[in-house]
């Protein structure tokens, strides 16, 4: 994660890989395995099994003028993850996740 948040996709991406090959059965792996598609950063506003909760969460942050979506995880697949933004800049996504935080989603967090 730290060579993503310097922009270093690649290197990240193929670090990660490494984490899931040399330890598949860890807990690090999991997450590994949700960031290594990634190739910007996101916000994460909500995650649920339920995908009609998450669409209505989706509907909600664009009323507000969020530009969200709805991502499958990669390690839980019944699981919808609804994001806000694309962010290519660890700053730019740091500066929008306190405007989204003031928003109402106080519990939300960068991806990856």
């Amino acid at each position: 994660m730290t060579m993503q948040r310097a922009e270093s996709w690649a290197e990240g991406r193929r670090l990660l890989e490494q984490l899931v090959k040399d330890h598949p059965q860890s807990l690090e792996a999991d997450g590994a395995r949700e960031r290594i598609p990634l190739s910007r950063f996101q916000i994460q506003i909500h995650a649920a099994c339920d995908e009609t909760l998450a669409r209505r969460r989706v509907a909600d942050a664009v009323a507000k003028g969020l530009a969200a979506e709805m991502i499958p995880s990669v390690v839980t697949p019944m699981q919808k993850i609804v994001a806000v933004g694309k962010y290519s800049r660890f700053d730019d996504a740091v500066r929008e996740l306190d405007r989204v935080k003031s928003l109402g989603y106080a519990d939300a967090f960068l991806i990856p």
